[in-house]
């Protein structure tokens, strides 16, 4: 658990800074389309800051983040659907989407397995 905490970690605040200080670069790459105007460029940057906070709790519960796992898995799940949702209805195509879609998915099934060992463990 320790490894996926510290790893959600990673990813999400690298992305958050990316779309911190150059959300239009950073949606570019992740999802093949700009951003335009003030209005989006600040959405990204609030977005960015989300997973700044998440990274932050992340690395903060790497000792006891059993908590957090259940939170994760609803979040990874819901980004790559919403990603997926991208792609199927506004065409959005990237190299940056599908490996995005991938890791939110690994990190979903990662969760779920987290889960299921917690389980199996207090059965115990």
């Amino acid at each position: 658990m320790k490894f996926f905490l510290k790893i959600t970690a990673f990813f999400e605040l690298a992305t958050g800074l990316g779309l911190l200080f150059i959300p239009k670069i950073v949606i570019l790459i992740l999802l093949g389309t700009t951003l335009d105007g003030a209005g989006a460029n600040i959405t990204g940057m609030v977005a960015g800051t989300a997973l700044i906070a998440i990274a932050y709790a992340c690395w903060l519960a790497q000792d006891s983040g059993a908590v957090l796992i259940r939170p994760l898995l609803l979040y990874n799940t819901v980004v790559a659907g919403v990603l997926f949702f991208g792609f199927l209805n506004f065409k959005l195509i990237s190299y940056g989407l599908w490996l995005t879609i991938v890791l939110h998915t690994v990190f979903s099934v990662w969760s779920l397995l987290l889960l299921l060992r917690i389980k199996e463990l207090k059965k115990n």
